[in-house]
C-alpha cells in the first residue's frame, strides 16, 4: 500500500503542544465522507527531533492545482466534470461545517483528483497545528484567504469565501 505523509516541521517537545496535535488529529481522523480524504495515522518521529507526522492512504498525487496549471489537461475536463468537482467540494465542506470543522485553507492544491476524476478535499482542520510553528503570512494560500478574516481567526464564512473564489478562478481559467 502507498501512503501520503504530512510531516510538520515542528519540534514538538511540549506536552501541551503534543496534546493539541493529538486532539486535532483525532478530530479530523474520525471523519468519514465520500468527499473528503482525512489523515488516518499519526506518529511522532524521533530523528534528532520529535516531529509529528500524519499519514493517509494514497489516492493520487494529482490535484486541482495541477489541472489548472496545465491548459491541455484543463481542456480535457468537461463542464459537467467541473460541476461535479464543485458538487464534491461543496458536499465535503458541508460535512466538515456540520461537524464544526473549518477547513482553513481551501484552495486547488488541497483538492485531490483520483484516476476516475473524483474530487476529494484534503488537509482540513490543520490550522491549530500550523499556527504553532508557521509564520502568520504562510498559514493560508494568499489568493484564497478571505480578506475580511480578522487576526487569522477562522470561521465558516472564511471557507465560503475561499469556495466562491475557487469557483470564480476555475471558470475564468
Amino acid at each position: 500500500r502507498k501512503y501520503i505523509f504530512k510531516i510538520f516541521q515542528y519540534e514538538c517537545y511540549s506536552s501541551k503542544d503534543q496534546k493539541l496535535i493529538l486532539d486535532t488529529f483525532f478530530q479530523i481522523s474520525k471523519r468519514r465522507s465520500p468527499y473528503i480524504q482525512s489523515y488516518k495515522h499519526i506518529s511522532f518521529i524521533y530523528e534528532q527531533k520529535f516531529t509529528p507526522t500524519f499519514s493517509m492512504r494514497h489516492i493520487s498525487t494529482k490535484t486541482l492545482a495541477n489541472i489548472l496549471a496545465d491548459p491541455k489537461e484543463l481542456q480535457e475536463f468537461s463542464l459537467e466534470e467541473l460541476i461535479q468537482c464543485f458538487f464534491a467540494v461543496s458536499q465535503g465542506m458541508s460535512y466538515l461545517h456540520s461537524n464544526l470543522i473549518c477547513h482553513g485553507n481551501l484552495c486547488p492544491s488541497n483538492i485531490i483528483v483520483d484516476s476516475v476524476n473524483q474530487f476529494y478535499i484534503s488537509d482540513f482542520g490543520l490550522y491549530p497545528i500550523k499556527k504553532l510553528f508557521m509564520k502568520e503570512e504562510n498559514l493560508f494560500n494568499e489568493y484564497y484567504k478571505d480578506p475580511l478574516m480578522k487576526y487569522n481567526q477562522l470561521s465558516f464564512i472564511n471557507d465560503v469565501y475561499s469556495f466562491g473564489y475557487l469557483m470564480c478562478y476555475v471558470f475564468i481559467s
